[in-house]
């Protein structure tokens, strides 16, 4: 998978052919803020290698169901590179439910529900409930797109 070959840069600007005009302008800008160099650079890779990603992953086709889709960017529990998905979400204060998951730059798809609760994860019974609710209309959903994958 593509890997950002240039070891002997030593800040972002080392790097700047290699990035859009935006981003040459917004790391400027981070510059000007005082943010570290290394800090710069380890962007600027990141972001050349995400291109790179993109590039070597184009031909790969978005699930049509898929109502939200994120970036390549290295798979940090497998080998290779995904990108997440979002199939459905579902919000209340305090508590979101989702049916979300992500896509393997071979294609491979995984769906799941995933629960994202507030600041403090106590509830009052009918937050508990309304949580419950959320994650049956989620299961349901799930079933109906032919179960987690």
């Amino acid at each position: 998978m593509p890997t950002t070959n240039d070891n002997t840069a030593t800040t972002w600007r080392d790097l700047a052919d290699q990035l859009s005009a935006d981003e040459r302008a917004a790391f400027e800008h981070l510059e000007n803020l005082a943010m570290p160099t290394a800090v710069l650079l380890d962007r600027a890779r990141l972001e050349i290698e995400g291109r790179l990603v993109d590039i070597a992953c184009a031909d790969i086709p978005v699930p049509a169901d898929a109502t939200w889709v994120g970036k390549w960017e290295k798979n940090l529990k497998r080998d290779g590179y995904s990108r997440l998905l979002v199939w459905r979400e579902s919000r209340e204060p305090s508590m979101a439910v989702d049916i979300d998951g992500d896509q393997q730059c071979d294609g491979t798809v995984t769906r799941y529900i995933s629960a994202y609760l507030g600041d403090e994860p106590k509830f009052s019974s009918s937050q508990a409930r309304k949580l419950a609710a959320m994650l049956v209309e989620a299961a349901d959903a799930l079933d109906a797109m032919g179960g987690a994958i």
